[in-house]
């Protein structure tokens, strides 16, 4: 986890503590579903496996990086003019903006670097 790129690195860490599914749950994030205020994270009833909504309270260091996080896809909405709703979108042309559907490649990636062998159990 450590040698992912940042936003990747939040996404396993989010993962991780609260058992949420990264594809469904995480990568499908949208920007008024994080309350860095309240400390909250909230999935909306209908986008889970069993269709029930939930909330849950934020780690002071999920609280922190999900701060950081958004700031930088503010920078992004500036950068691209446009709106940018999720909180983790693609940073590399040419879907840059868009909402990320995986990181396999990116976990791979790492994985070869760090000489680990890549099993389906792994992501």
């Amino acid at each position: 986890m450590q040698a992912l790129p940042i936003d990747l690195a939040i996404v396993v860490r989010i993962r991780y503590t609260f058992g949420r599914r990264i594809d469904s749950e995480v990568l499908t994030l949208t920007r008024q579903q994080v309350d860095v205020d309240a400390g909250t994270l909230r999935l909306e009833p209908g986008l889970t496996k069993n269709r029930d909504g939930r909330l849950v309270y934020l780690t002071p260091e999920l609280k922190g990086a999900l701060a950081d996080q958004l700031v930088l896809v503010t920078a992004l909405e500036r950068e691209l003019s446009l709106v940018i709703p999720y909180v983790f979108p693609t940073l590399h042309r040419p879907h840059k903006g868009e909402r990320r559907k995986d990181f396999v490649k990116a976990w791979h990636r790492v994985c070869q670097e760090r000489d680990v062998r890549v099993g389906s159990s792994t992501t």
